[in-house]
């Protein structure tokens, strides 16, 4: 269980409880960013990477994803990131852009909500 923008969650299924549809992503990759309604009716979007492949192994058995949910809560947004076969969630309430997290959030996530018009600013 955890707590995000002043709500109560039990795991983080309720971030993706209805699927809404897909915004194009700009900076990253060029693909399309899913966006959910969670339990309480407000608009997530949703990113996923892959766990990193160091060999061929790896690139054959390797399933796992970071995972982060950006949470629209009137102008804030609350950044949750979950990881594969790791239990709970962390969560970064008023997230800004370039702001230093308690866990990993790349540079790209802070581009791509620029891009979506959720984050203002530039490093």
């Amino acid at each position: 269980m955890f707590i995000a923008a002043g709500k109560p969650y039990l795991t983080a299924a309720q971030l993706r409880a209805k699927k809404e549809g897909e915004l194009d992503g700009v900076l990253y990759r060029g693909y399309k960013v899913p966006v959910y309604r969670d339990t309480f009716g407000r608009r997530v979007l949703y990113f996923q990477e892959r766990f990193p492949c160091f060999d061929s192994y790896d690139r054959l058995h390797e399933n796992r994803y970071y995972r982060w949910y950006a949470i629209e809560d009137g102008e804030k947004v609350t950044l949750v990131y979950t990881e594969d076969e790791k239990p709970g969630a962390q969560v970064h309430e008023d997230y800004q852009y370039d702001a230093r997290t308690a866990f990993y959030s790349p540079e790209w996530i802070d581009r791509e909500l620029a891009a979506t018009g959720l984050l203002t600013g530039e490093s």
